[in-house]
């Protein structure tokens, strides 16, 4: 995860900035995860957080995962296969993190 550090810190200040109500944040930065808030969950004192990881499946392939603290999750496919929603792991990223935005202000 560390080579992905700034994707995620870019994509978590573009759902801030587009929030006009509530902070998106990272709160933990580790090799295998990153865990990230919404500010409207904090209201809601929600001590949940959302949480990214990314690992590899097989055919070469990359999954993206964030766990939404409902329960769900968001899953993005990386790689050269019809099937992928991404070819590069930044992409796969930024998708994720979208998509877990729209979902969460959807359930909560």
């Amino acid at each position: 995860m560390k080579n992905y550090f700034e994707t995620i810190k870019n994509a978590l200040n573009k759902a801030d900035e587009a929030d006009e109500n509530w902070a998106w944040y990272a709160v933990t930065y580790r090799n295998d995860i990153v865990a990230f808030r919404w500010g409207y969950l904090d209201y809601l004192e929600d001590n949940r957080n959302f949480v990214i990881t990314v690992y590899d499946v097989e055919d070469n392939d990359v999954a993206v995962e964030v766990a939404i603290p409902s329960g769900s999750s968001v899953f993005v496919l990386v790689g050269e296969n019809f099937w992928d929603d991404c070819q590069t792991v930044e992409e796969g990223i930024k998708l994720a993190i979208q998509n877990a935005v729209k979902y969460a202000k959807q359930i909560f």
